[in-house]
């Protein structure tokens, strides 16, 4: 059973980063891989994300979501992963994103904002 804190988001957490990405001017739908082991949250932001006119491809796990670029499966415009998740955490598989060729956004959600955050997502290509 994977971990999870249901919480209540509020606008400011990370839909004033993700907004701008999807509002597109021409309408045109983009491809989001939302990267998410909790079902609640996972749930909440492609619900969010649909309302937004997102193509959104749902993945459990940092590994399911390199699996699948490897793959070729598709390719995402973004993609909008959790930091915390078991086995190959947010940083590592945005890392391993961008070993394989992704050169699309990579956005991380989380509750955990400190400068060592910052500074790891950013040193990870995120």
């Amino acid at each position: 059973m994977p971990r999870c804190r249901p919480t209540l988001w509020p606008d400011s957490c990370a839909w004033p980063i993700v907004l701008p990405v999807t509002g597109r001017s021409d309408h045109s739908v983009q491809r989001v891989w939302l990267v998410d082991d909790c079902p609640v949250s996972t749930r909440f932001m492609r619900v969010r994300l649909l309302t937004l006119g997102a193509d959104v491809s749902v993945h459990s796990s940092g590994q399911a979501a390199v699996a699948a670029f490897v793959a070729g499966v598709s390719t995402p415009e973004f993609v909008l992963m959790d930091l915390h998740m078991p086995g190959t955490d947010g940083l590592e598989s945005g890392r391993l994103l961008r070993d394989a060729g992704y050169t699309g956004a990579l956005i991380i959600h989380t509750t955990e904002i400190t400068p060592e955050i910052r500074a790891a997502t950013k040193a990870a290509g995120f």
